[in-house]
């Protein structure tokens, strides 16, 4: 009787991966790194856009208040070319960001002494009214003031009802 090794009586197992297999992940990994970012840098963007319009939404909401209860004028100054909105007292509050376009209708008494267009609320919670297009690479939203009652509402795509 001849002794036989353990490893004789085996049959040969393949232990690691190959070459071309090693090649087909760094192939995968190498479209899935070139993907990721523009689709992050996408979702940064629409998520800055979404962060001013709330912003701004809650300027104009926080103007009609303080006008109800200090009883008397308040309003929000933006300042498209300098990319900024805020109260009256601090027009420069708040930066847009370079990649979001703004565009604003509302009516000519409510632009303060430099000109920038603006909404501005009365003591009894009405409004100059206007509306405010923010813009940015996929999306637009509407800031909507109501002259009559000063409501101030965001119309998202879609919901233009």
């Amino acid at each position: 009787m001849t002794p036989t090794s353990p490893a004789g009586d085996r049959t040969r197992t393949d232990r690691g991966f190959t070459l071309l297999e090693l090649l087909v992940v760094l192939v995968i990994l190498g479209v899935v790194a070139a993907l990721v970012p523009p689709m992050l840098a996408r979702g940064s963007a629409q998520a800055q856009l979404k962060r001013t319009v709330a912003t701004l939404a809650s300027e104009l909401r926080q103007a009609r208040s303080d006008a109800i209860l200090r009883d008397g004028p308040q309003g929000v100054v933006i300042d498209p070319v300098g990319r900024s909105f805020g109260p009256v007292a601090a027009p420069l509050r708040h930066r847009i960001a370079d990649g979001i376009t703004i565009d604003v209708t509302s009516a000519e008494i409510a632009a303060d002494r430099a000109g920038h267009p603006g909404i501005r609320f009365l003591p009894d919670g009405r409004s100059t009214g206007g509306t405010i297009r923010l813009a940015g690479p996929s999306r637009t939203y509407q800031v909507e003031v109501n002259w009559l009652t000063g409501r101030v509402r965001i119309v998202e795509p879609g919901d233009e009802t």
